[in-house]
């Protein structure tokens, strides 16, 4: 990024806060339009604006707007909401400043759209659902209603803890992250209070697995909340991934952590390759895997067989395997009459110093004298020269 740009991104920025800060405090106009007895509150609002504390600001603006109903005071509502990074709760105060748009000043209404045009990208929704009906649900420590729900919850991107909440039963809560502009389907069952104990259940391997307790699915790890005491069954699961599951005790109002650990859950299938010839070498993706014949496991998808043997072709073949199949592959190797001239010149060679040694014996003179050899009695060394 060149000097330029940086340069006008930080005079953007440096505006912008400039604009919130002073819109934070309002006209006059506005302050006059309040009762006498809200107008300090005004000020106090935008004291405590300019020294950051948003929070404390927006407990004073949503004060003011309970007993006046200005929309105008939505505004300053959604910019403490924004700096605070509840980007859905500033989108919903300006939607409903905006829904009282023919009260509205042209450049405040402006203001507004601006303001939701800019955050609204920050604001996704949840697709939330329970085993149990009336359980109060809190985003970011506010309540947002009980389930089920009718339509999903605007949420932040970012992170957001999740809470639910229901009388005679384990309080739920689980942190998920959500990227921007993008919907989530989260699932919180609930088990019953009785005697807990808080537990937290970690999952290594696949983060984003599913946790279950006795079945029961739990939501996205990691798993957060209080768990009846007793002997229970923790799972972590995913698709592709073998379940990791272990059984613990838990004792009342002692903590329990646990670590699941997922693994890939390696597809495979089961190969027997029969070639006829007890020296012939078997090849797998370029791996020597026995002579023969061969039988083992091999992973779903595709393999190149090879079979060599000296005086036959060379065999190759493709095999494609799906999980659990079990494939018999009884093979015959091809002769290699490209070396067939060796035979009959060996062959040939041979019968020719046969019939040498035949007449050299026969044709030689009988009263050669006998030679007495140095080897031992029965071996006779054979020479030849071709």
């Amino acid at each position: 990024m060149n000097f330029f740009v940086r340069l006008s991104l930080v005079l953007a920025l440096m505006l912008s806060l400039f604009e919130a800060t002073a819109w934070a405090q309002q006209t006059p106009k506005i302050r006059e339009e309040l009762p006498e007895s809200l107008r300090s509150s005004w000020d106090s609002a935008g004291e405590l604006f300019d020294d950051a504390n948003f929070e404390a600001a927006l407990v004073e603006y949503q004060r003011i707007y309970e007993e006046t109903k200005n929309p105008r005071v939505l505004y300053n509502i959604g910019i403490c909401y924004k700096e605070r990074k509840y980007y859905a709760r500033a989108v919903a105060a300006w939607e409903r400043q905006l829904a009282s748009k023919d009260k509205l000043p042209k450049a405040e209404a402006e203001r507004a759209e601006s303001a939701l045009e800019t955050v609204r990208p920050f604001v996704s929704t949840l697709e939330l659902t329970s085993n149990q009906p009336d359980a109060t649900v809190f985003i970011k420590e506010v309540e947002v209603g009980k389930t089920p729900f009718d339509a999903p919850i605007a949420i932040d991107a970012g992170p957001n803890k999740i809470v639910l909440e229901k009388p005679g039963f384990a309080r739920v809560e689980r942190t998920v992250e959500v990227t921007k502009g993008k919907p989530i389907k989260l699932t919180l069952n609930m088990v019953p209070a009785e005697k807990t104990a808080p537990a937290k259940i970690v999952v290594q391997g696949a983060p984003d697995a599913v946790v279950f307790i006795d079945g029961v699915e739990m939501g996205p790890a990691p798993f957060s909340g209080e768990v009846p005491t007793g002997r229970h069954t923790f799972e972590a699961r995913k698709k592709g991934w073998v379940t990791a599951r272990q059984t613990s005790q838990v004792a009342f109002a002692q903590p329990l952590k646990l670590t699941l650990t997922l693994t890939r859950d390696l597809q495979e299938g089961k190969v027997r390759v029969r070639t006829g010839h007890p020296d012939a070498t078997i090849k797998i993706d370029g791996e020597v895997k026995g002579s023969g014949t061969w039988e083992g496991l091999l992973p779903a998808g595709g393999h190149k067989l090879e079979v060599t043997k000296d005086g036959y072709k060379t065999l190759t073949q493709e095999v494609a395997l799906v999980a659990d199949q079990e494939r018999d592959l009884d093979l015959s190797l091809e002769e290699d009459s490209s070396n067939a001239w060796i035979y009959w010149t060996v062959t040939g060679v041979l019968v020719t110093a046969g019939v040498a040694t035949t007449a050299y014996f026969v044709f030689r003179p009988a009263e050669e004298a006998q030679v007495t050899g140095t080897f031992d009695p029965g071996v006779v060394p054979t020479l030849f020269r071709f």
